[in-house]
């Protein structure tokens, strides 16, 4: 334990905001040595390193990274506002804003197209069911038409038999009578 505590020694030190707010989450690495930590509270950190390291870079998304020097000081990195980060997220914000706007405006156009097919597709729904009616009645009506054809033509057959039914029946009558006056004239 105490070759380990010889061969390392404990760096301390704060990671803020130009303003002095603390930053915490930022990514503290020593360089060259692969040894890294995050900020905690207050933005605070602490790491063993080897008694050759000289520097740790501070980073957080947005700021520009520091660089220190290992001086046995207690470090503090001031992380500034990284200015093309702030416009590749507002290029980034005005991207993604304009792919929702052109989703929402294909999503009401499919819906617009969706309600025209379906409106196109019910009145020519409509229009086959009015046709079909139309015909249907147009059969109907040839029937009843051709019933009442047939019913006329059997009551003039029936008139016609009835009347010729008449006529012999008064013809007979006649000749019955003819023969009867014959008789009486004879006796």
């Amino acid at each position: 334990m105490t070759g380990m505590a010889q061969s390392t020694r404990l760096i301390r030190g704060f990671a803020q905001k130009e303003d002095g707010r603390p930053i915490i989450g930022a990514t503290v690495t020593v360089v060259d040595e692969g040894i890294s930590g995050k900020t905690a509270a207050g933005g605070a950190f602490e790491l063993r390193v080897s008694p050759y390291a000289r520097y740790v870079e501070v980073s957080y998304e947005g700021f520009r990274t520091v660089r220190l020097e290992i001086d046995g000081s207690l470090l503090i990195a001031k992380l500034k506002v990284d200015p093309n980060y702030l416009k590749a997220k507002a290029e980034e914000e005005a991207r993604i804003a304009a792919e929702k706007k052109a989703a929402e405006e294909a999503a009401i156009k499919a819906k617009s197209e969706t309600e025209a097919a379906a409106k196109a597709k019910a009145e020519k729904e409509a229009a086959a069911k009015a046709k079909a009616e139309k015909e249907a009645a147009t059969k109907a009506k040839a029937e009843a038409d051709a019933k009442a054809k047939a019913g006329k033509e059997a009551a003039t057959k029936a008139k016609a038999e009835t009347d010729t039914k008449a006529k012999a029946g008064k013809e007979a009558a006649a000749n019955a009578k003819a023969e009867a006056d014959a008789k009486i004239a004879v006796e």
